[in-house]
């Protein structure tokens, strides 16, 4: 992964067909805001030992099509959208 990675801002608003995305390994990513919004087709989201990741955002339930999400080593997750 990335480790000085904190953020993506715009870098996913164009991937609408977008069906895996892996961060796993970005230890300084703390969230995707509203990233997640456009991803409809997204069916994978890796986010394994994103050590300082504290929450997905309430767009995240925008992802109809996810079947996979992976969170481990997340001692600071504070929060997941219902």
């Amino acid at each position: 992964g990335c480790s000085s990675l904190r953020s993506l801002q715009n870098e996913l608003k164009n991937l609408s067909s977008l069906i895996e995305l892996n961060l796993s390994g970005c230890s300084s990513l703390i969230s995707l805001l509203n990233e997640l919004a456009n991803l409809s087709f997204l069916i994978t989201l890796d986010l394994s030992n994103c050590s300082s990741f504290i929450s997905l955002p309430d767009k995240s339930k925008n992802l109809s099509c996810l079947k996979e999400l992976d969170f481990n080593d997340y001692s600071t997750l504070t929060s997941l959208p219902n």
